[in-house]
């Protein structure tokens, strides 16, 4: 036997005797792997069995809420019925302005909101609709902004009450001989100036319903589910740009809340009125689309059938 040979056979006499011993300690470390990993899922096990049933529950909780949210987004995208708590329109039975007052009159903050719109206690309101008011003619009118009304408010704000926790702990040092504390100490003893998660809950599911009553109105509008309610959406659209051309957007504001401070108090004062008229203006409208959609050939009716009469 060569010499090449005596070292080919040596080598793979070597290499024979290293690779069961390679192999026994990969063995022995995946064995060791396993062994840990259901030792680690053990733990996490007992971990788990041991957690406090109030956590528990929190989390399931937390799953239930989310669950039910991907659900209601995906019904509102989809047009289905809406399990929400609050009534949300996606169907052809409920109007988008009754299921946006419905919507709004579930909010803890909805009997609040009509008192100051209806006027029950006017000196609120008119002190709140006389400070919009101000602030409208000063940004519109006297240059100035948003930023240095808010910076003048709170700088007299914060002016009236230095001045008044001084002068009620100077006068009583100096004036009674005696010590006070702040006075907004004891006034504001109770208030805590901080928002839980029960009482935003409910404006969150508010915010969360109109979305998703807004995205489901613009996806049958769009889509053109129904001709006539794309038709007259496109007529708003269309007045709304030319509103849009005469009138800036800080008056147009201003205009929408002027009609909130007026409306309501209005309606409820001349509802007989304003209902009789209503109702006058809609037979008149609807007499002579009535008589405009007779005019339509039959052949073009039989096609689109939104342009039938009603008597057809």
């Amino acid at each position: 036997m060569g010499p090449q040979r005596q070292v080919q056979s040596t080598f793979f006499n070597e290499f024979a005797v290293k690779r069961p011993k390679e192999q026994n300690l990969s063995s022995e470390t995946s064995n060791t792997n396993i062994i840990m990993s259901h030792n680690i899922h053990a733990e996490l096990d007992t971990a788990h069995a041991s957690a406090s049933e109030p956590a528990i529950n929190a989390h399931t909780e937390v799953q239930r809420e989310i669950k039910e949210t991907v659900a209601t987004v995906a019904a509102a995208l989809h047009g289905d019925t809406l399990t929400t708590s609050h009534p949300v329109a996606g169907t052809t039975t409920t109007s988008f302005t009754e299921a946006f007052v419905a919507i709004l009159k579930k909010n803890p903050l909805y009997p609040k909101a009509s008192a100051l719109f209806h006027w029950t206690d006017p000196a609120r309101s008119g002190t709140v609709f006389g400070c919009i008011t101000l602030a409208y003619f000063l940004v519109n009118f006297w240059g100035f902004t948003f930023l240095t009304l808010f910076s003048y408010a709170a700088l007299i704000l914060l002016i009236a009450c230095i001045g008044y926790v001084n002068y009620i702990v100077l006068k009583a040092q100096y004036g009674q001989d005696r010590a006070v504390e702040n006075p907004f100490k004891a006034l504001f003893h109770q208030n805590q100036f901080q928002v839980s998660r029960q009482e935003a809950q409910p404006h969150l599911d508010t915010l969360l319903d109109l979305v998703n009553l807004f995205l489901s109105t613009i996806r049958e509008i769009f889509f053109v589910t129904d001709n006539v309610r794309s038709f007259s959406a496109l007529g708003f659209f269309f007045f709304t740009a030319n509103f849009g051309n005469w009138f800036g957007d800080l008056t147009i504001i201003y205009l929408a809340t002027l009609g909130l401070f007026v409306w309501p108090r209005l309606y409820q004062e001349k509802k007989n009125e304003i209902d009789q008229g209503y109702a006058k203006f809609q037979a008149e409208k609807d007499k002579y689309v009535q008589l405009a959609l007779s005019k339509v050939p039959p052949a073009l009716q039989q096609r689109l059938a939104f342009l039938k009469p009603k008597s057809a």
